[in-house]
């Protein structure tokens, strides 16, 4: 940036003059007003350091992206998104904490400022600001509001309550872009739960920097490191730094990402902001200079200056294909949608646990997937609202797994539908769940599945996945082979029910997986979904999974080739099944193995797979678990 050239030049000029810069660098930093053209947000910069000091999250990160992008690429080429964001444009609540760390009072901000704040970020995400009108004609009608409430937390991790903001004296002085703000052992303050809270640390920023933010990276988020840093006087003004962050916290690019490179709209999901509705902008700029035109494109706009992802000084709005990857991003990255979830603000729902007997979906509301459901997505498929379709009485919907494709090759697909959490604490008898569903192959040769699982995890970390139902091709069909795209009538809907008594905790999720054929497979429907205590039958039974032996494993990490070893002699007879699942759920590998007298040896082999984590599992013929571990492909490895 052109102060930080500045700096350099003059400190190649004496120690006088590297006296006096800092001299007038500190005032500047008592001056609320000092905001100039070369201050900048720092979110790339920190990214690139986060994903270069850890390769499993830039390989996750890329991956999600990758969906991501195939997801909005078919939205778009199905003239799907104004469905999507029906659908997925529920009121989400989100917690704040603001960490004021402070060296000096006048850093220790007043917190009607905090307060003022929020409110800035409340009425600039919903626009409800006062400055719409300074929309540009050209870009009215792509400006869009999104529905995110933002507020102050009511009770802290203890369930105590709070006014949602934190003070600490520090003898730290300026902080940097190195995250020790966010440490209290670095004269800093410790986070709050990235899964409940919105951390925002407030201090003094050296330079010329004035935030920056961690974009969302799966595999459990940046934990601690998760949040938005912002220069303290940069707070409670009327200025969107904090709303341009938060657009990066909900994975947002600038608005001059990449340049003019891939302007054109046939190439908008991959290149610049991978947002089809903003212009491409040849570089940032300050001010407010409504004569920018940057980059050439088709159709040609001129660059949006009044963009909160901008640098520019007019900044007003969002646009419909930015709150369309807010949205996205927010069911794709778990550290995100964990804050459907909390209740920080206060209120219900509690983690959105169902906690009373019987449960009922039948997907009948005006949004899909239901609140607090999870869907995992595959080049842009998955699970879908499909109406006209129920199965059951006068139900008009239900969910579909959309694999109609009789020339796109699907192979390794699965798509999982996983439910909220389900509270079994205190329940002493099994859980029964009956479910309608509904199929048929588009030949007969055809092997469309269909699985039930019980699952427990968190943030994308599976710890146990319990196969509790499964049907595919002719055991699942209901209706005869078809080379149509199949569509169920009333009568061409089967009902089953699953009795449960072995669990693998007291918290657990039912996910609906669907794998399809490799090519040519049919729709599959599930509807009338309903959980009950089965008070008939006996007491529940202990878990038979709670203890599962650990695996070993090497190399680990490895380039995607692992050694597997281990001694499960009680299942010779019958051998055992091995399945192996990426870091969100997904089905990778299932093989068949026969027990040796030295127990088991064999070798995964996942180098075709992205880099990241995996789980690999080992049941016995009645699906038990006996045994686990995690494993590491990094394709640097040897």
């Amino acid at each position: 940036m052109t102060g930080n050239m500045t700096l350099c030049n003059l400190l190649k000029q004496g120690a006088v003059l590297m006296v006096l810069l800092l001299v007038v660098s500190q005032s500047s930093f008592s001056q609320s007003a000092s905001k100039t053209k070369d201050d900048w947000c720092a979110t790339d910069e920190v990214m690139e350091r986060y994903e270069r000091n850890n390769p499993r999250v830039a390989a996750e990160r890329q991956r999600k992206e990758q969906q991501i992008t195939k997801l909005i690429r078919r939205l778009r080429e199905e003239g799907r998104v104004d469905e999507y964001i029906r659908n997925n444009n529920v009121r989400l609540k989100i917690p704040v904490v603001f960490h004021v760390v402070y060296n000096d009072p006048s850093e220790n901000i007043d917190s009607t400022k905090i307060k003022k704040q929020i409110e800035r970020l409340n009425k600039d995400f919903q626009r409800l600001n006062a400055d719409t009108t300074q929309t540009r004609s050209v870009f009215d009608s792509l400006a869009a509001g999104i529905d995110f409430q933002f507020c102050l937390a009511s009770q802290d991790p203890d369930g105590n309550p709070t006014n949602g903001i934190t003070r600490t004296p520090t003898n730290h002085g300026d902080f940097g872009q190195f995250d020790s703000v966010k440490y209290t052992n670095q004269g800093g303050k410790d986070a709050w739960p990235q899964e409940d809270y919105l951390n925002i640390w407030v201090c003094r920023l050296g330079g010329f920097v004035s935030g920056y933010a961690t974009v969302p990276s799966g595999l459990g988020g940046l934990g601690d490191g998760d949040g938005i840093v912002m220069r303290y006087f940069d707070i409670g003004g009327n200025e969107r730094t904090l709303t341009h962050e938060v657009g990066h916290w909900f994975n947002l690019y600038h608005t001059f990402q990449d340049s003019c490179n891939g302007s054109s709209n046939t190439d908008c999901n991959v290149w610049g902001d991978e947002v089809c509705d903003t212009p491409q902008q040849g570089s940032s700029s300050a001010g407010c200079d409504s004569t920018l035109n940057t980059c050439s494109e088709t159709p040609e706009y001129p660059d949006m200056i009044e963009n909160y992802m901008s640098y520019a000084d007019c900044q007003n709005m969002f646009t419909k294909g930015q709150k369309l990857r807010m949205l996205v991003a927010l069911n794709y990255y778990c550290e995100r949608f964990d804050l459907k979830y909390s209740n920080a603000c206060g209120g219900p729902p509690d983690k959105g646990y169902v906690k009373s007997y019987p449960f009922t979906e039948n997907f009948e509301n005006d949004y899909f997937a239901p609140q607090f459901w999870r869907l995992s997505y595959v080049d842009g498929r998955t699970w879908q609202e499909a109406e006209g379709t129920g199965g059951f009485g006068n139900s008009q919907k239900a969910a579909k797994a959309e694999f109609y494709t009789p020339s796109q090759n699907l192979n390794n697909y699965s798509y999982a539908m996983t439910s909220q959490n389900f509270d079994l604490t205190g329940v002493n008898k099994p859980v029964a769940i009956t479910f309608s569903y509904a199929y048929a192959p588009s030949t007969q040769s055809n092997h469309d599945s269909l699985f039930v699982r019980l699952d427990t995890n968190q943030c994308g970390y599976i710890y146990d996945q319990i196969r509790i139902w499964a049907k595919g091709g002719d055991g699942l069909a209901t209706a005869p082979a078809t080379q149509q795209e199949f569509v169920p009538q009333s009568s061409e809907w089967r009902r089953d029910t699953i009795r449960i008594s072995n669990f693998p905790s007291d918290t657990i999720k039912f996910a609906f997986a669907a794998e399809p054929k490799a090519q040519g497979g049919n729709n599959i429907y599930v509807d009338d979904i309903n959980i009950f205590i089965d008070t008939f039958a006996t007491g529940r039974a202990p878990s038979v999974n709670a203890n599962p032996q650990q695996l070993q494993v090497s190399p680990n990490p490895s380039n995607g080739r692992f050694r597997i070893r281990s001694s499960l002699n009680e299942t010779k007879t019958d051998g055992v099944e091995m399945e192996v699942y990426n870091s969100v759920g997904e089905l990778v590998l299932h093989e068949n193995h026969q027990i040796n007298s030295g127990g088991l040896a064999t070798t995964i082999d996942l180098s075709q797979y992205a880099d990241g984590f995996y789980f690999v599992k080992i049941f016995n013929r009645n699906h038990q678990l006996l045994a686990k571990e995690k494993l590491y492909k990094l394709s640097d490895r040897d």
